[in-house]
């Protein structure tokens, strides 16, 4: 029950960011969020730096090494026969690259006003498909280590490692100007939102097969 009342509650958020992405695309918690962001680090003496990161981290989860990782992880969990944990990790990424860029296409954003001329960028600004990444990324890695039974102490390492990941690449997205804090959120939302309607579904599905 409570897991059923998160996922509705995340379904909501979704709906909101969306409602605000169409209505109130430029709104003022957005341009705050995204003036202090920037204000703040580049007149940070490792202002540069801060400019370096966040190009590499734009490239770094782009969807073609994103794939590349996900294509990674399901040929290891094809040679290990985790049939469930393959068919979560496939059916997420598809439906979160699917329902990101359905609705990049359909609210049609338009970018922050102010961004870096060394990013590229494709598709309007709700969601940030790089923030959409890098949460999925994350829960299916996290999903994995978890099935794999790993160590408490390296599943907990590895863990806080994808929560940097997530938040650096979001405040990256924010930084270089490519996206506003709603857009991130919701880019977050979504895989986060898909992964958890998915799991029980492809868990059910499996015992369900292996039982008969």
């Amino acid at each position: 029950m409570i897991h059923k009342r998160t996922r509705i509650l995340g379904l909501i958020a979704i709906l909101v960011l969306c409602f605000a992405a169409i209505f109130y695309p430029h709104n003022p918690i957005d341009q705050w969020a995204s003036q202090s962001i920037r204000s703040e680090s580049m007149f940070h003496p490792f202002g540069m730096i801060y400019i370096q990161v966040a190009v590499a981290l734009a490239q770094l989860g782009s969807l073609a090494v994103t794939l590349g990782i996900l294509t990674a992880l399901m040929l290891v969990q094809f040679g290990r026969k985790q049939w469930s944990a393959l068919a979560l990790t496939a059916w997420s990424s598809a439906m979160t690259v699917l329902i990101v860029w359905a609705l990049k296409y359909t609210i049609m954003r338009p970018r922050p006003l102010i961004a870096y001329d060394s990013i590229q960028t494709f598709g309007s600004s709700f969601p940030s498909a790089h923030s959409a990444y890098a949460m999925l990324l994350a829960l299916v890695l996290s999903a994995h280590w978890c099935r794999a039974k790993c160590d408490q102490r390296k599943t907990t390492f590895l863990n806080a490692l994808l929560v940097i990941w997530v938040i650096a690449m979001g405040w990256s997205r924010i930084y270089l100007g490519a996206h506003y804090l709603s857009d991130v959120l919701g880019g977050y939302l979504i895989a986060w939102l898909v992964v958890r309607v998915s799991l029980p579904v492809v868990n059910q599905t499996y015992n369900e097969s292996k039982s008969n």
